[in-house]
């Protein structure tokens, strides 16, 4: 009997029933707007990557996929729950009565009290740190009316580094030098990341998105970041092969991945692929896209938001 009651009990008790108890319906990936970058690869030989800002086709296009989101996200009630938190949760009742009264309770009572703290928290957002990143964070915010009550940075989710001031044609001589190397392998000189180190810190990175998800539980997570990372979460997370990331390509500015959770359990499957583009703005020309200098104001963010509490 014992041993019967047990085996419904979760593994570890707290941290597998929290965990399973927050995970949120959605998780949305959308790579950054239309940058400076994206228009003339010259800016990276005097500005740094992390310094690159969106232009204004860019920030049309944030805003943009704030509306997307917002159609996506915004007319759901304010707290998704499952089938299966809510059998879970009659169970432990049950479990209260007559196996591990305290502990069950203890357990039952700190996921029921962050779910109500959660009530009305829709949507999470986490960004890199990117000026391009968090300049699109903000043109989301302001396109989708979010009042993002939770968000931040995290270094992790960056682009794939390819040194620091890039030459140019050196870095073309490298980029056809990648395809018979390997892609997934192929490690830029000075400096440089291949994207299987990409992997290795977006493996950190969602191994602490799941204490994001108790700390911090929302109906949805949106995390804005960078293609090559968009394409490794993906590969880390839906368990694909290196030939199947060899085999794929960045998606288009602003573009959203998103994965929805299955009805019962922690598996997510790829929902929808939204192509976002912007309603009006013709594509940036180069000669619109002066070449700047690295400054003391190069990191100053459109828009930006006071640092959630």
């Amino acid at each position: 009997m014992g041993a019967c009651f047990g085996a419904l009990l979760p593994q570890s008790c707290a941290p597998l029933w929290e965990i399973r108890g927050v995970l949120p319906k959605r998780l949305i990936l959308i790579r950054h707007g239309e940058s400076e970058g994206n228009v003339n690869r010259q800016i990276y030989e005097t500005v740094p990557d992390n310094a690159v800002h969106l232009s204004k086709l860019g920030w049309d296009q944030g805003q943009r996929a704030g509306q997307v989101l917002f159609e996506i996200v915004g007319r759901e009630p304010a707290t998704w729950q499952d089938l299966f938190l809510c059998v879970r949760v009659f169970f432990f009742r049950i479990l209260l009565q007559i196996y591990s009264r305290i502990l069950a309770k203890q357990v039952l009572d700190a996921s029921l009290r962050r779910r109500a703290r959660s009530a009305s928290t829709k949507v999470a957002f986490i960004a890199s740190p990117y000026v391009r990143a968090r300049e699109t964070l903000n043109a989301i915010k302001k396109g989708g009316d979010f009042n993002m009550q939770f968000w931040h940075e995290d270094p992790r989710i960056r682009e794939q580094d390819f040194g620091n001031f890039q030459d140019t044609a050196k870095l073309m001589s490298e980029f056809k030098e990648r395809k018979g190397f390997g892609r997934f392998y192929y490690r830029h000189p000075e400096g440089g990341e291949a994207p299987s180190d990409v992997y290795d810190r977006v493996s950190g990175f969602i191994d602490s998105l799941y204490r994001s998800f108790v700390d911090h539980p929302a109906d949805n997570y949106v995390i804005v970041t960078h293609g090559v990372t968009m394409r490794v979460f993906l590969m880390r997370w839906l368990k694909q092969s290196v030939d199947d990331f060899n085999n794929s390509e960045n998606p288009d500015n602003c573009d959203f991945v998103v994965l929805e959770r299955c009805l019962a359990g922690r598996k997510y499957k790829l929902k929808l692929a939204q192509v976002v583009k912007p309603l009006t703005d013709p594509p940036t020309v180069l000669s619109a896209m002066p070449l700047r200098s690295s400054g003391g104001q190069s990191r100053v963010i459109r828009d930006d938001p006071p640092p959630s509490q």
